[in-house]
């Protein structure tokens, strides 16, 4: 008898599980901020980005940090839809432009529940 790792799951359970065509993908955000960052400019930068960028293109962030940056982890509002490379992308992108943005990396997408 040929054992296989495949495990036959009722779609039930599959989607219970957030496995196969129910998986979530997501991605991770790591920034760095200019020295100078003074608080009122912080909350100007995240209104902006949790507004604009976040809420707008109906994704969610999680995570945090402090005046020297922060990182965090986005997916999307819907439940059980995923990240995509267009995500990746704008987000990359409105990083690029920030001026308190010295540096910033955004991650590639991963299984949010199993890779973290």
């Amino acid at each position: 008898m040929i054992k296989t790792d495949a495990k036959k799951r009722s779609k039930r359970l599959r989607k219970k599980l957030y496995v196969d065509e129910f998986k979530v993908m997501g991605f991770e955000v790591d920034l760095t901020f200019v020295d100078s960052t003074t608080e009122e400019s912080m909350d100007a930068f995240f209104d902006d980005f949790l507004t604009n960028v976040i809420d707008a293109n109906q994704l969610v962030f999680g995570g945090g940090g402090t005046k020297e940056g922060f990182s965090g982890f986005v997916v999307p509002a819907k439940r059980y839809a995923s990240s995509s490379e267009d995500h990746r992308k704008l987000l990359d992108g409105w990083f690029d432009q920030q001026k308190l943005v010295v540096n910033h990396s955004v991650g590639d997408l991963i299984d949010a529940n199993f890779e973290l």
